[in-house]
């Protein structure tokens, strides 16, 4: 096998760049053979070769219109041997203290025979939940142990040794440890909140040194024999004391522990909450505001009935006589509350309680108030009846009857032609519009409305509407003049032109010289629809848009990509052919990773000088224009 990789040509953007022919032959042998590489990326191609032979190879690159740039041809001899890796070392073992772990092992034993020699060992150890933080050294032939340094506490770690030679390595030999716990400091930020009367909520952030496994929380009152103890995994760091004495004084200890490996404790003190208020709202009292409204006002508890800060009220309503009808609770900011929609002439109970943190106080005794009574009778008819035409449908409506005072149990919208409500709709008190659908354009209509209740129907509100003629039905005709201009490294705007459009008559000139001029139509709504398609121009797979007018804004695009678009115009099962494509690319964005490969090699010429090598960086993010380079001088510090 040999495997190759290369880097794509310095000269040529890599968008211009279809792909890489590979060029080889053997040694002595003009006849060669020639694989295809596709893709502008830089590639490694592994080529199945014979054995005990000489082979010359060159890479050219491709570009789109057909030219090729190739690399001078380079030599590889291929070795008669097979490569036999060394014996992989026996018995690893490993002691570990809290920021170190020393490993020892038997070398490796080659026979005699085996060759080439071994040229020493590789030591790979890292975190076991953390892969990518991995670390290695290589170490002498003869060595048989190695200290790792600078490890965290409480860890457990992966270790792996193998032994190499000039050709390849061993079988790799595993062996996994933990470092010891280091003692946690204190915990960070430990408070303690009152939740109510009975609990604390305690919380805190882990210690800023050592490892935690677990929490030990302690408290009780000062003073007194009632302590309670609960432990805690971590990474939990809160914790609520329930069953607590009202108005008392906790102490609260904190302990860490790694393993058993007790850290230092943090003490905090909290007091318990009050309880619930001890006292009802005051001046609760029921005002009449008419037949179906009545209002309930009140004051808060006493300043110092109420056991902390009130957070609302729970009021409770019901009519004589009968069941409850209502259970809720309001703001602490609020002092009033109005009942709507009872019936009238009716008898209503009420009572309300404060609410704080620590739950509902008593109850106020119950208070009554009477809704007014009304006269029963046909309602009005609804007033100010307004209608939105358009060619196949009506919107009517309409605002409530001027006397508030006669219930209303819905409405009637009816329509005909020549003869009134042949059709009738009946809709509920709440609603104040409807919707008359299936008309036929340029048509004469009469609407209706009427207001009901059990005495009757109102006199009914009549108007005559003229429904307005249909929108033409344009043919379809293939866009033009697509445009396409790149608004940001993602995005395009695209433009075009409809010919059926253009074809529309023009509006109707002004009524008068001072009358505004008319704006152009709208597009018609007869269900024209406009397809987009679009693809980058290496790509062979195109994506498609929908869209109603003749912009629209493509996002998601590649970063300095060339795109093809065009656009077509559909409409039930209908299209028109595609408009002529327009290709554009998208705007550049600065490089998003550094050169690559860079070396400093220092040349000896006087005065002396530095000369510096890089490698186009792996994402490049369109055509590099130029590199910034910065130089720095070490200089050395003399300590006395």
């Amino acid at each position: 096998m040999i495997q190759l990789d290369w880097g794509s040509s310095r000269n040529i953007d890599r968008m211009y760049i279809l792909g890489y022919n590979i060029y080889y032959r053997r040694e002595n042998d003009t006849r060669e053979e020639m694989l295809f590489i596709e893709g502008n990326r830089n590639k490694q191609f592994l080529i199945g070769l014979g054995r005990d032979e000489t082979y010359y190879l060159r890479i050219a690159t491709l570009t789109t219109w057909g030219f090729e740039a190739s690399s001078q041809w380079i030599r590889i001899q291929k070795h008669p041997h097979e490569f036999l890796p060394p014996a992989p070392p026996k018995d690893i073992k490993a002691v570990t203290s809290v920021d170190a772990i020393r490993v020892t092992w038997t070398p490796s034993r080659d026979p005699e025979s085996r060759k080439p020699p071994l040229l020493g060992y590789r030591l790979i150890y890292g975190p076991v939940d953390k892969p990518s933080e991995v670390d290695r050294v290589e170490l002498d032939p003869r060595a048989d142990r190695f200290s790792i340094r600078g490890l965290n506490d409480s860890t457990l770690y992966i270790i792996q040794l193998r032994a190499f030679n000039k050709y390849t390595m061993s079988d790799p030999m595993y062996v996994r440890a933990a470092t010891k716990a280091l003692p946690p400091s204190t915990v960070i930020n430990a408070r303690a909140v009152a939740l109510s009367s009975k609990e604390i909520h305690v919380h805190w952030n882990r210690p800023a040194r050592g490892h935690v496994t677990k929490y030990q929380l302690r408290y009780w009152r000062p003073g007194k024999r009632d302590k309670q103890s609960a432990w805690l995994q971590a990474p939990t760091a809160d914790y609520v004391a329930g069953s607590l004495k009202k108005f008392s004084s906790y102490r609260f200890e904190i302990i860490p522990f790694a393993g058993d490996v007790i850290g230092e404790g943090s003490v905090i003190f909290a007091d318990t909450l009050a309880s619930k208020p001890d006292a009802p709202p005051r001046d609760v009292t029921v005002k009449t505001i008419n037949a179906t409204h009545l209002m309930v006002t009140w004051k808060p508890p006493p300043e110092g009935a109420q056991n902390g800060e009130v957070t609302g009220y729970k009021v409770i309503m019901k009519k004589k006589g009968g069941p409850r009808l209502a259970k809720f609770s309001v703001d602490a900011d609020r002092y009033n509350y109005t009942f709507k929609d009872l019936k009238p002439g009716s008898t209503y109970k009420v009572r309300m309680a404060a609410i704080n943190n620590n739950g509902t106080g008593p109850f106020t005794d119950w208070v009554v108030g009477r809704t007014d009574t009304i006269e029963m009778r046909q309602p009005e008819g609804p007033q100010w009846l307004k209608l939105d035409v358009t060619s196949h449908s009506v919107v009517v409506t309409w605002s409530v009857p001027r006397d508030i005072g006669v219930p209303v149990l819905g409405y009637i919208v009816g329509y005909g032609r020549y003869i009134p409500e042949v059709y009738r709709h009946i809709v509920g008190p709440g609603q104040r519009s409807f919707v008359i659908e299936g008309l036929k354009p340029e048509t004469e209509y009469i609407v209706s409305v009427r207001a009901f209740n059990h005495m009757g129907e109102s006199v009914p509100q009549f108007a005559v509407v003229h429904t307005l003629s249909a929108p033409p039905v344009l043919a379809l005709e293939v866009p033009v003049k697509l445009r396409v201009l790149p608004l940001s490294p993602t995005h395009m705007a695209l433009s075009w032109l409809d010919p059926a459009l253009l074809k529309r008559p023009p509006a109707p000139p002004p009524a008068s010289p001072s009358a505004p001029t008319s704006l152009p139509p709208p597009p018609p709504s007869d269900g024209r629809v406009y397809l987009i398609r679009y693809s980058a121009i290496s790509g062979e797979e195109y994506q498609y848009l929908n869209a109603t007018t003749t912009s629209l804004n493509v996002s998601g695009l590649d970063v300095a990509t060339t795109y093809e678009f065009a656009v077509r115009t559909t409409r039930d099962g209908e299209k028109s052919g595609w408009s002529l494509p327009v290709v554009n690319t998208t705007q550049q964005t600065a490089p998003s990773s550094a050169p690559s490969r860079v070396t400093v090699l220092a040349l000896p010429s006087s005065p002396p000088s530095l000369q510096l090598n890089w490698s186009q960086p792996a994402f490049p993010n369109g055509h590099i224009t130029g590199k910034a380079l910065e130089v720095g001088i070490l200089l050395p510090i003399k300590t006395s």
